[in-house]
């Protein structure tokens, strides 16, 4: 294959794969949204399908040095790319899971992991993302477009600090024909270094700022596997459990879960209730309900006064469990 050859084939190609950067990148943010993740906020820099220029094409397939190809057009996997940018490694993770989640649309070939590439070589401080290609399972029809399996989507995931490294430096190391000088390449491995240290505080630090009593007396887990054998169902989690226990985080004592599991079981009426309420209610189907009828029976003042929901779902919830919402 020579240059025109390559060309011409691109440009019949191009939309196809625009279409199946568009399709990849449109079904990881609708997956992450089901998964109540706000990809407006997620993502620290708008990901976008990226279409490879003609001549950086016609460049890495024929002039890259020490890159040698039998069928260039094929082998290149960056013809489109999406890069997304998160703020933690713990959010890198998710991505990894958002793509394996959708086996069913692709298949995913993880070619570059610096997690795994840190264990290979632990004294090294490198260039660090997360490569995957993603080819179409089968043919597929998008927009009015036919999608080849061979069509490849090159996703790459980076941390905020990683891409600003990235940006800064990839060009200039990795790419450049030029042969760099030794400090050069030692400052960058500093400077990674510096970056990867970071990362792991700022994952203490988010870790520190989300723990709360919560989660170190462990009412979330402990309630969910008493509304699991209880109820007989998985218990769910919406922006209203979320925002209850945020508000209640201060008042949660040690050994209280334990008696709002004491109190659920003396009261077979309450399960048949939430049993019953729970497919036509979402509050009914999250576990921290037992927590709300407590807090109603026994923290009345402070329920009353720091209920983050509406009055009239309080008033409902109080009902349920025969309690008035007037002053005593």
């Amino acid at each position: 294959m020579n240059v025109e050859q390559l060309t011409s084939i691109w440009e019949q190609e191009k939309p196809q794969y625009e279409a199946w950067g568009n399709f990849v990148l449109e079904n990881i943010t609708s997956h992450l949204n089901s998964k109540d993740i706000d990809c407006d906020v997620f993502f620290k820099v708008p990901p976008k399908p990226r279409l490879k220029g003609d001549f950086s094409l016609v460049e890495k397939a024929f002039y890259r040095e020490g890159k040698t190809y039998s069928d260039p057009y094929n082998e290149i996997e960056d013809k489109v790319g999406v890069r997304f940018v998160v703020l933690l490694i713990k959010h890198v993770d998710v991505l990894r899971t958002a793509i394996e989640d959708l086996n069913s649309l692709w298949t995913a070939d993880l070619c570059r992991d610096y997690e795994q590439e840190r264990l290979i070589r632990p004294l090294e401080f490198s260039y660090q993302s997360c490569h995957f290609v993603l080819r179409p399972i089968s043919d597929i029809e998008i927009n009015g477009l036919l999608v080849s399996s061979k069509t490849t989507c090159e996703v790459q995931v980076r941390t905020l600090l990683q891409h600003a490294h990235a940006e800064l430096t990839h060009d200039l190391l990795y790419k450049s024909k030029k042969k760099q000088k030794p400090e050069v390449q030692r400052v960058s491995a500093r400077s990674m270094a510096l970056i990867e240290t970071t990362d792991d505080f700022f994952v203490t630090v988010d870790e520190k700022v989300n723990m709360g009593a919560v989660d170190e007396l462990k009412f979330n887990s402990k309630l969910d596997n008493f509304y699991r054998t209880y109820i007989g169902e998985e218990p769910e989690v919406f922006s209203s459990s979320v925002a209850v226990w945020d508000y209640f985080d201060s008042y949660l004592e040690e050994g209280q879960v334990e008696k709002i599991i004491q109190t659920a079981i003396s009261n077979d009426f309450l399960i048949n209730l939430i049993q019953k309420k729970r497919t036509s209610e979402p509050f009914y189907r999250q576990s921290v309900v037992f927590f709300a009828y407590w807090m109603l029976q026994f923290r009345k003042t402070t329920m009353i006064r720091e209920w983050p929901l509406s009055r009239d779902f309080l008033a409902t919830l109080a009902a349920d469990v025969g309690v008035s919402l007037g002053v005593d």
